[in-house]
C-alpha cells in the first residue's frame, strides 16, 4: 500500500461539537504508529489538559467511555507529541506561530530541545515562552514586530517576523492553523508573497461558522495547492 506522508497542524480534539468521535481516533493515533514516516500529527492549544478539560473533550469522553483511565492516557499521549515540523527544510509547520525567542536561535534544532513529555504545567512564559508560541500565537497585519496576544497568552507577530524567520532559516513558507479561515486558507495579508499560510480544516466550525475546511497538498518541487471541504449545511441567514 503506498501511504503518501501526511502532517496535521490542526488541533484534533476540540470544543464539544466538535469532539471526539470514534472515526477520529481511527484515523489519527493509529495512522502515526502504523506509518511513523508518513503521518506526523503536531500538538495544538487544545491537546493540553487545561483547555481540553474545560471545551469538552473530557465530557465526550467520560460519555462515550466513562473512564478517567483514558482521558488522562490521552493527555500522556498529547504531551509526547511535537510541537513543530520542518518538511525539506523548507516548510515551516506549527499550529500557533512564532516566538521571539526563534529570532535569538542559532537553528530552529532549538525546537528540538523541548524536552517532551511536555506537560501541561511546563507551558508557560516562565518556563517555556517557546512553546507557548508554538501553540498559541496568531499573526496580525497591524503589528510589525511582537505585541501581546488578546487570547491573553502567546504573542501576537507581523510581516517583519514572518520576513526575519524565513530568512534567517532558509524557510520559504510557514504554515498554521489555530484561527477560523472563511476559505479554509488564507494568506497573510491576502497575498502568497508574505510568506504565511493559515490553514483550517475543519468545515461549518462547532456549528457557528460558515467557513469551508482545506488541506495543503506540497508537491515534490514544494510547490502547494489546496484542497476545499464545504460545510454539508449551513446557517441560516440571520433575519433583520
Amino acid at each position: 500500500m503506498s501511504v503518501r506522508t501526511k502532517f496535521e497542524v490542526n488541533r484534533f480534539f476540540d470544543r464539544l461539537f466538535n469532539g471526539i468521535t470514534e472515526g477520529r481516533l481511527a484515523e489519527t493515533i493509529p495512522a502515526e504508529v502504523r506509518y511513523p514516516k508518513n503521518f506526523y500529527m503536531l500538538r495544538g492549544n487544545h491537546e493540553t489538559s487545561s483547555i481540553n478539560k474545560s471545551y469538552g473533550f473530557y465530557k465526550n469522553v467520560m460519555d462515550l467511555y466513562r473512564s478517567d483511565v483514558l482521558y488522562d492516557a490521552f493527555n500522556k499521549v498529547f504531551d509526547c507529541m511535537p510541537l513543530a515540523a520542518l518538511i525539506s527544510g523548507k516548510i515551516f509547520c506549527m499550529h500557533g506561530g512564532l516566538s521571539p525567542t526563534l529570532l535569538e536561535a542559532k537553528n530552529l534544532r532549538i525546537i528540538d530541545t523541548i524536552e517532551r513529555p511536555l506537560p501541561d504545567s511546563q507551558i508557560n512564559p516562565a518556563n517555556n515562552q517557546l512553546a507557548v508560541d508554538l501553540l498559541w500565537a496568531d499573526p496580525d497585519v497591524n503589528v510589525p514586530l511582537f505585541a501581546a496576544n488578546r487570547r491573553g497568552v502567546g504573542h501576537i507577530f507581523g510581516q517583519e517576523v514572518i520576513d526575519r524567520i524565513r530568512t534567517r532559516f532558509g524557510v520559504d513558507l510557514i504554515i498554521r492553523a489555530h484561527q477560523v479561515v472563511l476559505d479554509g486558507h488564507e494568506f497573510f495579508g491576502g497575498t502568497p508573497d508574505t510568506g504565511l499560510i493559515t490553514l483550517f480544516t475543519a468545515p461549518h466550525y462547532c456549528g457557528m461558522y460558515d467557513n469551508s475546511g482545506a488541506i495543503v497538498r506540497v508537491a515534490v518541487d514544494l510547490g502547494v495547492s489546496f484542497k476545499r471541504f464545504e460545510p454539508t449545511f449551513r446557517n441560516p441567514p440571520s433575519r433583520a
